[in-house]
């Protein structure tokens, strides 16, 4: 009925893009995500909306968009990358675009692990608690473990300790870092 009202409106138009991926109608639920996009590109929701669309429901992606899997990536990657730089002060914003590229492996790409570590490192800038500190140190680590570069990977984990001296994480990560066993 908002459409019928006003076909400008963007927002019943990404609203019905969530419902209808949810339900498992990616056809029209990413039809009317691109037209929410097309209405209002640099809307840092709805480019959240589609990246979550996209990295979780990949195969469905893949299929309608006719795009090979890695491509669904690589889009994703974008519009995330957008949605942060559109809103430079929205930690979860942040935190996604950080955390999205530990999936690169499900995709068949090689993650660019140095701009991993500047997402975490920008989205740690933002975070509001401890936990959210936490959490930016700890995956920081795993980024410069990832690159096999100890002593950053060290320092990261030695500020994540400072915060959460008892985490069990932390501490394993530092063993497998010290014993030269990571990922084992």
């Amino acid at each position: 009925e908002a459409i019928l009202l006003e076909p400008k409106l963007s927002m019943p138009y990404n609203d019905l893009g969530i419902h209808y991926c949810h339900n498992g109608d990616y056809t029209r639920g990413l039809q009317y995500y691109d037209k929410a996009l097309e209405l209002e590109p640099d809307n840092p929701d709805y480019l959240f909306n589609i990246v979550q669309t996209y990295m979780i429901n990949y195969p469905d992606v893949q299929k309608l968009r006719k795009w090979k899997k890695s491509k669904v990536y690589k889009e994703a990657m974008k519009l995330s990358k957008k949605a942060v730089t559109l809103s430079k002060d929205d930690f979860e914003l942040a935190q996604d675009y950080a955390l999205n590229f530990f999936a690169a492996e499900n995709f068949d790409v090689k993650a660019d692990w140095g701009d991993a570590a500047e997402a975490w490192q920008y989205a740690r800038g933002l975070a509001r608690s401890d936990a959210e500190r936490f959490n930016a140190w700890l995956n920081e680590a795993r980024v410069w473990m990832r690159l096999k570069d100890s002593g950053k990977a060290r320092a990261c984990l030695d500020e994540s300790v400072k915060i959460q001296p008892d985490s069990p994480v932390a501490k394993r990560l530092l063993e497998e870092l010290v014993s030269g066993k990571v990922g084992e």
